[in-house]
């Protein structure tokens, strides 16, 4: 999170659940000062996988969704989400399986520290 911040990439977090408990988990992870937005699904009223999420996260950055790269572990909620949204989404594998019903992901990584290594290319 830090690299990709130092190196001028806006870092977001769009996230279901409450507002007040998701940004008390960033802070609490020590990595709160590189995320410049955090969009949690209690605030925006709609939750992911509703493209409608993170078309907002995208607005409130001041970005166009489709310059947007979102990683996320839960193929449905994040990357189906992501890409409905017209974001570039990259899954991060071993937490959910694969749905069989859905198409491969495009772009995906084993560890977010990948993330950076995708973007670099």
């Amino acid at each position: 999170m830090r690299q990709l911040n130092e190196q001028g990439f806006h870092v977001g977090i769009v996230t279901n659940g409450a507002e007040r408990s998701r940004k008390a988990t960033v802070d609490a992870l020590g990595f709160g000062d590189a995320v410049g937005s955090l969009l949690s699904s209690e605030r925006s009223g709609f939750r992911k996988p509703d493209p409608r999420i993170f078309l907002q996260a995208a607005a409130e950055a001041g970005l166009d969704a489709r310059d947007c790269w979102y990683v996320g572990d839960h193929p449905v909620n994040d990357i189906v989400g992501a890409v409905s949204a017209g974001m570039q989404a990259v899954w991060l594998e071993g937490f959910h399986d694969w749905p069989s019903d859905q198409p491969e992901p495009r772009l995906r990584v084993a560890c977010l520290s990948e993330v950076w290594e995708l973007l670099a290319c």
